[in-house]
């Protein structure tokens, strides 16, 4: 299991962000960060290999690409070349609670 906390930033455009105890799965959060306007389709492709409809799938956003396995998904920053790899399992259901945080505070 992947120990991390959303915090909310303060200010005129307050954002969620992901701390993760062990950084080694920072990406994860700046990926998060960064694709905010596309996790539904991260949802998508999460949902797609883990109901076994494709056996992997591949994301890709504006700074960052996942591809995605029943096991792990490994992701990589597109512009420094940071990589993480993660739980798939953990990594959808991390992905649907900053999605809903991320919708309360831009609301």
């Amino acid at each position: 299991m992947i120990e991390y906390k959303i915090t909310t930033t303060h200010g005129k455009r307050p954002i969620a962000e992901v701390i993760f105890k062990d950084e080694r799965y920072n990406p994860a959060g700046e990926m998060l960060l960064a694709e905010r306007s596309f996790l539904p389709a991260l949802l998508e492709a999460f949902e797609s290999v883990l109901s076994g409809e494709e056996e992997s799938a591949e994301f890709s956003g504006n700074a960052f690409t996942a591809y995605i396995t029943k096991e792990t998904t490994k992701i990589t920053n597109d512009i420094n070349g940071d990589e993480a790899e993660l739980p798939t399992a953990d990594f959808k259901k991390l992905t649907k609670v900053y999605k809903r945080k991320n919708d309360r505070i831009q609301h």
